[in-house]
Parts: C-alpha cells; sequence; structure tokens
C-alpha cells in the first residue's frame, strides 16, 4: 500500500513538473536567455575579425608607415641641424638638410651621408669634389648644392631670399605657364631648377644641352619674367594677389592667363594653349621696347580685331611706362642677378611698393628730368682741353707738271686741215 501511494505520489509530481515546463513564463525565459547567448557570440565574432594583429598588414600599408615615420625622423633632424652651428654637424644633420625643401636635393642624401661627416667639409666642397667624390654629374645640380651652402656659410641679410615653397615644383606647374613658357616645363623640372637657381641662370646656362632654350624670345621672356619677380622682391603671393585684381591699368603684373581673358573680351578666335606656349605676358610687352608685336600679329592672324587689339595694347604699354619704374638694364638673368646684388635685390627699385596704386610712382618719374638738370648745373666746370701738340710737317712732294693734251690736240686738227 505505501509503494502504491508512494508512486502515485510521483506520477502526480511529474505531472506538475511538465505542466511548469510548458508553461507560457518558463518557454519566454528561455527564449530570452537564448538571444542573450547569440548576441554575445556575435560580439565576439565581429571583434575577432575586425581587430587584426599588427603583424598580418599587407606590406604596401607597412612600407608607407615606414616611410612616415622615416620622414618624420629627417624633419627633426633637419631643424636639429638649422639651430646647431655649422661646426657641430653629423652626416645624419647633412644628409637630412640636404633632403629639407629648403635645399631638395634629397637625391644625393644618401652620398652625402656617406662621403661628408662633418659640417666642416661641406663648407669646404669644391666643384671638383662634388663632380668626383658625390658623382653630380649636372653642373646645374652642383651649383644649386653651392648655392646652398653658400646661404650657410656667408648669408646675406641685404638680399631678399626666395622661400621654400618656390622650388622647382612651383617654377614648372606655376611660374613658366604664367609667363606662357608652358612648353619649357619638363626642361626645367628635370634639372631641378628653383626660384635661387633661376636668379643665376645666363644665356650660355640657358641655351646648353640641359635647358635647351634656343629660341631669342623665349629666353627674354624668361629674363624678364625674373626681373618682375624681383621688382616684387620675389613675393609670390603679392604677385598674385595683384594679377588677381586683373585691371587694366596693371598690365606691368599681367599674366599669360590674364592675357587670353582679355583678348576673348576682344573676340579673338585664340586658344589658351597658344597664349600659354607664346611667351607673351605683361613684363615682357612692357619692357621688350616693342618686340611683342610680331608675335602678337602671329597670335591674332586673321582675327577681324586684330589692329584695334593692337592699338589698344600700345595705348596700355605706354601708359604702364609712364606709370611704373624704367625696364630692368641688362635684361638677361644673370646680369640682372649681378645689378640686383650691388644695388640691393632689386634690378629696378629697390624701395618699390606694389601694394599702392602704380600711379602713385608717376610723379617719382616726372621728377627725374628736374632733377637731372640740377645735377648738371651743379658739375664743375670741365678743364681745358691740352694744348696741341706739334708734329713734324712731312715734306711735300712736287707735283708733276700737266701735260698740255689740248694743245697737242688743236696743233693735230691745224695740221689736217692744212693738208686737206
Amino acid at each position: 500500500v505505501a509503494s502504491a501511494a508512494d508512486s502515485g505520489r510521483g506520477d502526480t509530481n511529474s505531472a506538475h513538473s511538465a505542466q511548469s515546463e510548458d508553461s507560457p513564463d518558463r518557454q519566454r525565459r528561455d527564449a530570452d536567455e537564448f538571444y542573450d547567448d547569440v548576441t554575445a557570440d556575435d560580439e565576439v565574432v565581429t571583434a575577432v575579425t575586425t581587430a587584426a594583429p599588427a603583424q598580418s598588414q599587407p606590406p604596401q600599408q607597412r612600407q608607407r608607415s615606414l616611410a612616415v615615420r622615416r620622414a618624420g625622423r629627417q624633419d627633426q633632424l633637419a631643424r636639429e641641424a638649422l639651430s646647431l652651428p655649422l661646426s657641430r654637424w653629423r652626416a645624419e644633420h647633412v644628409a637630412a638638410w640636404a633632403a629639407s625643401p629648403t635645399v631638395g636635393l634629397a637625391i644625393y642624401a644618401e652620398r652625402l651621408q656617406a662621403t661628408v661627416k662633418s659640417g666642416d667639409i661641406l663648407a669646404r666642397l669644391t666643384d671638383s669634389d662634388m663632380q668626383r667624390e658625390l658623382a653630380i654629374q649636372e653642373p646645374l645640380h652642383r651649383r644649386r648644392l653651392r648655392l646652398a651652402i653658400d646661404r650657410l656659410t656667408s648669408p646675406d641679410s641685404r638680399a631678399p631670399q626666395p622661400a621654400p615653397s618656390l622650388d622647382c615644383v612651383w617654377l614648372a606647374s606655376q611660374l613658366l605657364p604664367s609667363l606662357g613658357l608652358r612648353q619649357l616645363a619638363d626642361q626645367f623640372r628635370c634639372a631641378m631648377v628653383d626660384c635661387s637657381l633661376l636668379l643665376t641662370l645666363d644665356k650660355a646656362d640657358l641655351k646648353g644641352s640641359q635647358l635647351a632654350v634656343r629660341q631669342r624670345r623665349y629666353r627674354r621672356s624668361l629674363a624678364l619674367g625674373v626681373a618682375l619677380l624681383r621688382y616684387v622682391r620675389l613675393d609670390w603671393d603679392k604677385l598674385v594677389a595683384i594679377r588677381q585684381k586683373f585691371a587694366s591699368n596693371l598690365l606691368l603684373y599681367w599674366s599669360a592667363n590674364c592675357l587670353h581673358s582679355w583678348l576673348l573680351l576682344w573676340g579673338a578666335p585664340v586658344s589658351e594653349d597658344r597664349v600659354l606656349e607664346s611667351g607673351l605676358h605683361g613684363a615682357y610687352l612692357v619692357w621688350s621696347g616693342g618686340d611683342w608685336e610680331k608675335p602678337m600679329n602671329d597670335l591674332l592672324k586673321g582675327a577681324h580685331c586684330r589692329k584695334a587689339v593692337l592699338m589698344e595694347l600700345n595705348r596700355l604699354v605706354k601708359e604702364s611706362l609712364a606709370q611704373c619704374d624704367r625696364p630692368p638694364q641688362p635684361a638677361s638673368a644673370a646680369s640682372a642677378a649681378d645689378a640686383a646684388s650691388s644695388t640691393g635685390g632689386s634690378t629696378v627699385s629697390s624701395t618699390a611698393d606694389l601694394s599702392a596704386a602704380p600711379s602713385t610712382n608717376n610723379g617719382s618719374s616726372q621728377q627725374q628730368p628736374k632733377q637731372k638738370q640740377q645735377q648738371v648745373k651743379q658739375r664743375s666746370p670741365s678743364p681745358p682741353p691740352p694744348p696741341p701738340t706739334q708734329q713734324q710737317k712731312k715734306p711735300i712732294k712736287p707735283v708733276p707738271p700737266v701735260p698740255r693734251f689740248r694743245a697737242s690736240l688743236k696743233n693735230k686738227k691745224k695740221k689736217k686741215n692744212k693738208k686737206n
């Protein structure tokens, strides 16, 4: 009886437990636990897939990160080198200085680090040492390194120094197209010509095999563009700000793009490529002395407004010459550099202030003849000429007597008449 009672009690307990397991509350609780387990597993999987270890980076990304780290180290060494005297430089400082934007000779940084071990050796480098020890075969590259060394050893505070941003990329992409010499960009980029090297180029350098500027008009256009840079004291940002005004009374500062826009206002069918490769710009129009007329005629060949455009350009050139200073003499880049070094860095006017209007120089240009007259009056009288030296008189040769041809002719005629 007891066993039966126990078995009956067990059956009732199992029935109650089955009912409790099948209850809605129990099912809801189980569903919540299963959802929590699934979301936890998903978070673990996403964390594992997104957070890759540092060793699994691709080789290109690893090389890029190393290059960025190395560039930061080079910049730090270059700043440290400029803060130290030249005698305390090490080979690392020399290499970082050569690769800095102020020098721009990163292709020779490793050779300099392996050969030049101190700043004193760098200061004593000669042209033959650069060619033999450093294997710098290009003469313009050697000159650029020499100019950078000279700026370290004997800085000249009087002459304006070009900004580090005026490098070879700026010259090929901004300066040459603004002067209408876009076709020369590849030669100058390969020769690594920056602003400091451009100021020292002469006719032989331009006609050489490295730059190969054969046409005289292109050489003179480049020289007058350099003269305009010296006129604004190598301030490229100021020159760009002046060109953005695009006023007719600022013809001296016009770029080739400004000239093309002005020709389009007249309705001239001129393409932009032809203007950007013509060598015409504002300084060339004003300071070339009329040499711009032939290339402008070729540029406007067949245009209905050619005569009107030429007349208007002549008028603007005369007004610009009356407002601004005289053109720099001589016009070559090298001679302009010598003239600028002797006059304090400016070939046209060492105290020119271009922030004011160009008409402010008109009074000074009109006062120049009066000042010249006053200087002539104040001059001391010239000394009397020396007495003429008594020269020995040469003996006069006797003149032979003139034969009497007429008398002999008359006698012959008389004899003939008598015979007849």
